[in-house]
């Protein structure tokens, strides 16, 4: 039972994390030009992770 919480806790920690990065993101064009940098390299991922990858290394550009 532990385990479930444990792994339900940590999708949403996951899923806050991604609604910040994208607010952020969306709020300065500086940010989404970083952001589509990035996100050009990692054009095989899906768009949620690629927005996971740039809150954990926005300098990653």
């Amino acid at each position: 039972m532990a385990e479930q919480y444990y792994v339900s806790k940590k999708y949403h920690e996951i899923s806050v994390l991604a609604g910040e990065t994208a607010r952020q993101v969306s709020k300065n064009g500086e940010e989404w030009t970083k952001y589509l940098t990035t996100a050009a390299r990692l054009y095989r991922y899906p768009f949620e992770d690629q927005m996971l990858i740039y809150a954990q290394r926005p300098d990653w550009c």
